[in-house]
Parts: structure tokens; C-alpha cells; sequence
């Protein structure tokens, strides 16, 4: 059975879902009949169902959890750090001695904003002559020579 009418989305992959049932689904058929709901749980089973994805979650699991010591060690490591450097300065971001307007490029922006507003100001000025001259020169030269 080929599902030519229902044109919904899945929420979980944002991919026409038509195309992947298009055969009948728990009794029901593709064309507006599968609830959103029904596509939904469909699409965890299959989700949870995959040996692929499961081998994937598992390496990745084992990749996270590889650490030299434990989380309350490190905690504990960079307490004593920190203690033993007077405040680790050194770790600090330079960013904190620096004022406001220099830390957002407050006088670029500015400078950046003065050179758009200069340019095109110059540039309607001189559209504005140029439109000035054509006109004095098509339009006004004519009467002064019927005079």
C-alpha cells in the first residue's frame, strides 16, 4: 500500500514519516490513520530495539566514563589548586580587566556604523546631484531655447 496523502512529521526526526510506513502499522494504514502518538512509540521501540544503537550508546558510555580519577577527586584537586596558588590568578580570563566597551568592540562597532552613514549619505548627496544635473539638462535647456 504506497501513502501518497499524509504529509504529517515525525516530532522525534522531522522527516516525512509516509515514506518509512508506508505498509500498514499496527493495523492501521499510512493514509491519516497513525496517530502522532502511535508514530511516536513506534519510533522509540525501534529506537530501543537497535543492536546498532545500543553498541553505539555503550561505546560512547565507556568513552565518557574514562576519567584518571573521580569526580569528587577532581573537585577536591582543583580546591587544593586553587589554595595552593593564592587564587590561580593565572587561570583567571583577562577579560575581567578589560572595560565594557573594549571587551564588545563598542569603538569598532562605532567607527564601523560612523563609515556606513558617511557613505551612504555621500552617495544619496550624489545620486541627488547627478539626478539634479540630468534634469536641469534635459528639461531646462529646452525652454530656454524655444525663448
Amino acid at each position: 500500500m504506497e501513502c501518497r496523502s499524509w504529509a504529517s512529521q515525525s516530532p522525534l526526526t522531522n522527516t516525512t514519516i509516509c515514506g518509512w510506513y508506508s505498509k500498514r502499522v499496527g493495523g492501521a494504514s499510512c493514509i491519516g490513520e497513525i496517530s502522532p502518538m502511535t508514530v511516536f512509540v513506534i519510533l522509540i521501540l525501534q529506537t530501543m530495539d537497535d543492536p546498532r544503537l545500543k553498541e553505539d550508546v555503550q561505546r560512547r558510555s565507556r568513552m565518557m566514563r574514562d576519567q584518571p580519577m573521580s569526580p569528587g577527586n577532581w573537585a577536591t584537586y582543583w580546591i587544593e589548586y586553587v589554595l595552593r596558588h593564592q587564587g590561580a590568578a593565572h587561570l583567571r580570563s583577562p577579560t575581567l580587566h578589560i572595560p565594557w566597551y573594549q571587551l564588545y568592540n563598542v569603538d569598532v562597532w562605532a567607527l564601523l556604523a560612523a563609515v556606513i552613514v558617511v557613505t551612504s549619505g555621500l552617495s544619496f548627496w550624489l545620486s541627488y546631484r547627478i539626478l539634479l544635473f540630468l534634469v536641469r539638462c534635459c528639461f531646462w535647456s529646452k525652454k530656454k531655447k524655444d525663448d
